[in-house]
């Protein structure tokens, strides 16, 4: 019987697909990794008398057709392939053309990727007849070629197709005296077209003295976990969905091929162990299977695949186990050290912000108070493009469109000093901003309060509230942070607010006020600078709030629990919202101010939607909240 294992050679650089560890692309073919369990299936095999062909075509630069026509000359029986997941496209695209060139062979895949999802390959490539799993698959490679000869039963550890779909044999179990393998072929399997870069011209062998790994690196995580990450020395917290979006924002890349996409140079850090991690790679798949959401007794959570490996302690003895063997009682690792802001924000340059939006949303908005600059380069007295009694008229007022103002900028450059007393407005608007926009206490109060209550409504920024000290203190914030705007208050006497309460919706009827204020910057401002959506289940803590000393960061947590928490009569401090990744930013500030607390979800008594909430339950929680962060209404404050 002939048995062939294969590398395909493969378009887009030099792939290390024979490392006997993680998958990466090169440029070079000076450094190739030997493949020491596939020349130790080759060895097995050969001594076990099977007549075998190793053929290394990315090792050896073959192009496709002659590989094909090696292998159609050597007609083996059964053809092997390792398959990783950046590539397993590619070498599911491999084996189809191997069939067509080789229409009585049966084609085994094996590797890191299948091993992990078996099914996947069979059912998605019909070239494929079997799928080793397991990491000793030189083990399982012989026990499949000598099952296919001797007509004995299948290998445990193996998936095919079976007269009803796909079926399986179990799970891998090894059961044979590693120590007892023989010492590898090396002129079946060669060892003069394999290097590492510290080592091209030296002469060496590659041996394998042990198998497996002390460390059991887990990387997959579902799309709405959140992660704290680092971008431009700021700190924020996104979903991994977010992430993706970020990196594609910045260069576009098509991830449905389960490419391996490198990103090292994107500048992202993800906090992990106690310090920032440079994200170097990044791979998104459909999930297969079940997921297993693991939730901890504080309500913490994260959403895994089935197999994915998690430290856990039970019965004083910490191991490794699969999401689908942990059970109730058992205690998992949790992120209890949070990162310091690196680069504290003192204020916001709305210049740079603006920068980054499209020019469609910048109509009407001009830089205002300019006129120092305006002179220096002689604004009034060059530029074909715009009219010279509009120039004059500019220059005298010291205005100018903010999109010309960066094409301005480009040209002649600007120093601070001109810029200090410079605003943002919009043409008939008496409400402006400063350029360089200060971060102070009475703002973030503000945005906590419009996170917890707050919309859109065209241009207008809208708080709704039933709370008198919310009113008053946004009464008294706005013509402080947006100098001149607009305030329009609207009473509702006839809103309703209800909770439920033994089970039923209790209404009561008080006054609802909506509070209007703003205009076309602000909600530049809050939308795009702060991202903040105008979706209560969208809605997140702006990226700011994180890179904020503790004062200021208790301030936002101030304004939000006043609009939107609760104290129970037994002292409990709440906050609910129906939106997740809000949750987990308010979690994150509250652990980083030592505020102890509890996640949970429940659904809606009202509405059957799905609420996020916060609990604050312990007697130092409390005191921690009292003192860090705290409600701005008397009665909750002096209950608390």
């Amino acid at each position: 019987m002939r048995v062939a294992w294969v590398y395909p050679p493969m378009e887009g650089g030099v792939p290390q697909l024979t490392q006997n560890r993680f998958f990466k692309w090169t440029q070079s073919y000076d450094v190739l990794i030997y493949p020491v369990i596939p020349a130790s299936a080759c060895t097995l095999l050969k001594s076990d008398g099977f007549d075998v062909r190793y053929i290394d075509a990315v090792a050896m630069r073959l192009p496709w057709d002659e590989l094909a026509s090696r292998l159609s000359s050597f007609a083996p029986d059964l053809v092997l392939m390792e398959a990783k997941t950046p590539v397993v496209r590619r070498v599911w695209r491999a084996a189809n053309g191997l069939k067509s060139a080789l229409p009585d062979a049966r084609v085994a895949l094996c590797g890191d990727h299948v091993s992990v999802l078996p099914r996947e390959s069979l059912e998605r490539c019909r070239a494929v007849d079997y799928v080793i799993t397991g990491g000793d698959f030189d083990l399982g490679a012989l026990k499949l070629a000598k099952a296919l000869r001797d007509g004995d039963g299948l290998p445990a550890g193996l998936w095919y197709r079976g007269a009803d779909g796909v079926a399986t044999t179990g799970r891998f179990e090894l059961a044979e005296d590693l120590d007892s393998l023989p010492f590898i072929d090396r002129e079946l399997v060669p060892w003069q077209p394999y290097h590492e870069s510290w080592r091209l011209h030296d002469e060496f062998f590659y041996i394998m003295s042990g198998r497996g790994c002390m460390y059991r690196c887990t990387f997959c995580m579902s799309g709405d976990a959140a992660l704290v990450i680092r971008e431009e020395g700021r700190i924020a917290v996104k979903t991994v969905s977010d992430l993706f979006a970020k990196v594609e924002e910045r260069d576009p890349i098509l991830f449905g091929e389960d490419e391996l996409v490198e990103v090292g140079d994107k500048g992202l850090y993800v906090w992990s162990d106690g310090g920032f991690v440079r994200l170097r790679r990044v791979s998104r798949r459909p999930a297969d299977g079940e997921l297993y959401r693991v939730i901890t007794r504080e309500g913490r959570n994260v959403l895994l695949s089935r197999r994915h490996r998690v430290p856990v302690r039970r019965d004083g003895r910490e191991i490794l186990l699969h999401a689908e063997e942990i059970r109730p009682g058992d205690h998992i690792k949790v992120m209890r050290r949070l990162p310091t802001p690196g680069r504290a924000v003192g204020w916001i340059s709305l210049l740079e912000e603006f920068a980054r939006l499209p020019t469609a949303l910048l109509d009407d908005v001009y830089v205002r108070n300019v006129s120092g600059f305006l002179r220096r380069i002689g604004y009034a007295r060059g530029g074909a493009t715009v009219p010279r009694s509009t120039r004059y008229r500019r220059a005298r007022e010291g205005i100018v469109p903010i999109v010309e103002f960066f094409r301005l900028l480009r040209a002649y450059g600007v120093g601070t000093e001109e810029l200090a007393v410079a605003r943002l407005g919009v043409r008939g608007s008496t409400m402006s901003v400063p350029l360089f926009y200060p971060v102070t206490g009475e703002l973030l109060r503000l945005l906590g309060y419009f996170v917890a209550e707050g919309h859109y409504n065209g241009y207008s920024l809208v708080i709704s509230t039933a709370r008198q000290e919310v009113r008053r203190d946004v009464l008294r914030i706005v013509p402080k942070v947006f100098t001149g705007s607009f305030i329009t208050e609207w009473v509702d006497t006839r809103k309703e607010t209800g909770r439920v309460k033994g089970g039923r919706l209790v209404r009561a009827k008080l006054p609802g006020y909506q509070i209007y204020f703003g205009g076309k910057v602000a909600r530049l401002l809050f939308e795009r600078a702060f991202g903040i959506p105008g979706s209560a289940r969208r809605k997140r803590v702006p990226d700011v709030v994180f890179n904020l000393p503790e004062e200021l960061q208790g301030e936002f947590l101030r304004g939000l629990f006043t609009g939107d928490g609760s104290l129970r009569s037994d002292g409990t401090v709440g906050f609910s919202s129906r939106s997740r990744i809000l949750r987990q930013g308010v979690s994150f500030l509250l652990t980083r101010l030592g505020v102890e607390h509890n996640l949970l979800e429940e659904r809606d008594g009202s509405y059957g939607d799905l609420l996020y909430r916060i609990k604050i339950t312990s007697w130092d929680g409390r005191q921690r909240f009292l003192e860090k962060i705290g409600f701005m209404d008397v009665r909750r404050q002096g209950d608390l």
